[in-house]
């Protein structure tokens, strides 16, 4: 550890898919609010990004810039990036961008920020929330603002827009004169980003050895989900197993009899047609992802841990989304009146950039919507939230994720064929369970787009020459990583689901870790914990047993009680970090319980003043002894740790 000042000027590049490059030389910071966490970010002076109703109204655009990139989106719609060479300050990128938004056909002009997540986009809008009978009228109107929507899944809480398209930033703005008014929760700026496919480039494998491991393929025979079993009375029918991902195709033969193409939607692209069009070939990873979870029983190629459950698809990572976007995604159909057409799975595999340095609070509108979703979802039983660990391996733990770090969802991690944790899948004290996902050398089989794609590549448009990701296509490494652990857990939470409909989003908790299989019993990390079960950093609890899981399910299972009351204390004692210490510094809290009490989380809100926090490793010590351990990331070169929670189930 060290908190020594950094004497050295450090240069920084960031990028993003083919769209960005932007030097640290060319930024001016820029602070909003996340929440109660304050971000610290850069604004790009040589970055706009232009969205327009034609290529020509684009090329007039970049008249203006020195050099440009440009694409057309699958709607018709244009999208460059200006390339404006160095201004000054901030007012002559304003100028600027006054002069492109008055050109014919230029619908938007939006600056360019970047985060340690990486590249964002301001939108005009933020999300307002304010504390009960405080007038939220009287606020709109004193910054001018125009209410877009009142968000019905978090209360007192608004999507505003500012009324002066010319100033870039003055969502921001406002949104930091907001949050120091009293009687405002939080006022957060809505920034588009786009979010990383949960996808390795590795091997791919022959045979679904994730639903029956007989030794194929150098594997150890058991090291499996055990679900054959399960499938003699259940197959996930009626239930709805939402694939928020990059979009699904619909019409392929294993999934169109599972698509429930009338309740479909397109976030990206604002219409119901989640299916990517025929000539973008990049758009594969959730037509794979919904094969894992539910491909069809039938005599085409493989089989879905869930065959007959109902496959909703939400397209969210296919573009640029803002927190309003991912919230409606969350909350897609949890609550709809038509039980047939409730969501009652949301399989995730996919968040921030796996890279070891990223550090962003999850979002406003995302943290009231999941948990909208486990209250009211599924006619109050919740919906079940499931979540990919995360691929970053040895520089990362998914602790650091914003997502998968939620008291509101099942973090997943990701083992081979020979039921060992893979390489790439991240550790940490909030996995829950494991499954297979495949590893360095055998990956998973399931469906692959179908087609030919016509952007005048000849190539096909998914990551094989057929309909699914096969043994003899190993020219297209696709087929590994948590994204894949997460939709057969998807699966056979639907499995559960169907067999007893009464459990709640905390039972399915529950099932899952009380019938987990101790996978690879003899490696290093576990631990038995207060409760007396087995957890490990690795793997959470263990390998799931969809099997077990569904006869737990139905064979006298009493309902979880009500979630009871969190149980808090704080200490704001300031604390110096001594420096190059491995013994660190320690602090004992004590919380009281009722009789009875039983914990199934444990948060630890940090707030550390630091010049590399990628330095510090964070230990949560419990009365029994049991060690929620939280690594440094070496990586991450950022400060301080502003309101951040980690999460932990060791407990």
């Amino acid at each position: 550890m060290s908190n020594r000042p950094l004497t050295c000027l450090v240069a920084l590049f960031f990028s993003a898919p083919s769209f960005y490059s932007i030097m640290a030389a060319e930024q001016e910071p820029l602070t909003y609010w996340v929440g109660a966490s304050r971000v610290e970010a850069q604004l790009s002076l040589t970055r706009l990004v232009v969205g327009a109703t034609s290529n020509e109204s684009v090329a007039r655009a970049g008249a203006k810039a020195l050099s440009m990139e440009r694409r057309q989106n699958e709607k018709g719609q244009w999208r460059a990036v200006l390339r404006l060479g160095e201004l000054a300050d901030r007012q002559a990128l304003d100028k600027r961008a006054e002069e492109v938004s008055l050109m014919a056909g230029v619908s938007s002009v939006r600056a360019v920020v970047l985060t340690s997540q990486g590249v964002g986009e301001v939108t005009r809008r933020l999300v307002l929330r304010v504390q009960p009978g405080q007038d939220v009228a009287a606020l709109v109107n004193q910054h001018q603002l125009k209410v877009i929507e009142t968000v019905a899944y978090s209360p007192n809480t608004v999507i505003v827009e500012t009324s002066v398209k010319a100033d870039l930033i003055a969502a921001v703005e406002v949104a930091n004169a907001l949050h120091d008014h009293a009687g405002v929760v939080f006022a957060t700026p809505l920034i588009a980003r786009q979010w990383s496919r949960r996808v390795i480039t590795d091997p791919l494998f022959v045979d679904q050895w994730h639903l029956s491991n007989t030794g194929q393929w150098g594997g150890v025979a058991g090291s499996d989900i055990n679900v054959s079993g399960a499938w003699n009375t259940v197959l996930g029918q009626g239930i709805n197993i939402a694939i928020v991902d990059d979009g699904m195709q619909t019409d392929h033969p294993d999934l169109s009899a599972n698509a429930r193409t009338d309740i479909d939607i397109d976030i990206n692209y604002g219409d119901s047609d989640p299916a990517p069009v025929s000539s973008n070939e990049d758009d594969n990873h959730g037509t794979f992802v919904a094969g894992l979870a539910g491909a069809r029983d039938n005599t085409l190629g493989g089989r879905g841990v869930a065959p007959r459950a109902g496959l909703v698809a939400v397209r969210l990572i296919s573009a640029g989304t803002t927190d309003a976007d991912n919230a409606q995604a969350m909350n897609y159909l949890v609550s709809e009146t038509v039980v047939a057409n409730r969501v009652s799975v949301s399989s995730n595999s996919w968040g921030p950039p796996d890279i070891g340095s990223v550090l962003d609070p999850i979002e406003p509108l995302m943290l009231s919507a999941l948990a909208n979703g486990v209250a009211q979802g599924r006619g109050n039983k919740g919906v079940v939230y499931v979540w990919a660990a995360g691929n970053g391996g040895e520089v990362e733990d998914s602790n650091y994720d914003n997502l998968a770090n939620s008291r509101y969802v099942i973090a997943v991690g990701a083992l081979g064929p020979d039921g060992v944790q893979a390489s790439y899948s991240e550790s940490g004290a909030n996995v829950l369970v494991c499954a297979p996902g495949g590893d360095g050398r055998i990956g998973m089989v399931s469906t692959d787009r179908t087609g030919i794609s016509t952007s005048g590549s000849g190539l096909p448009l998914g990551e094989s020459s057929g309909d699914y990701v096969v043994p003899s296509d190993t020219n297209y490494p696709f087929s590994v990583g948590t994204s894949y652990s997460t939709p057969v857990v998807s699966g056979t939470v639907a499995l559960m689901l169907e067999a007893n409909p009464a459990l709640t989003w905390r039972d399915v908790h529950h099932l899952l870790v009380r019938t987990a299989v101790k996978n690879d019993a003899a490696g290093a990390g576990w631990i038995t914990n207060g409760a007396g079960r087995p957890f490990n950093h690795r793997y959470g609890f263990g390998r799931i047993d969809a099997s077990a899981a569904v006869t737990m399910a139905t064979s006298g299972w009493i309902l979880a009680p009500s979630s009871a009351t969190p149980l808090s204390v704080s200490s704001s004692a300031s604390t110096a970090i001594p420096d190059n210490s491995s013994v660190g510094v320690d602090r004992s809290l004590t919380i009281t319980a009722p009789a009875g009490f039983k914990t199934e989380r444990v948060e630890l809100q940090v707030n550390v003043t630091h010049l590399r926090r990628g330095d510090l490793h964070f230990q949560l010590v419990s009365p029994a002894g049991t060690v929620s351990d939280i690594p440094r990331r070496s990586l991450d070169g950022g400060a301080n740790f502003s309101n951040w929670t980690f999460s932990s189930v060791a407990h």
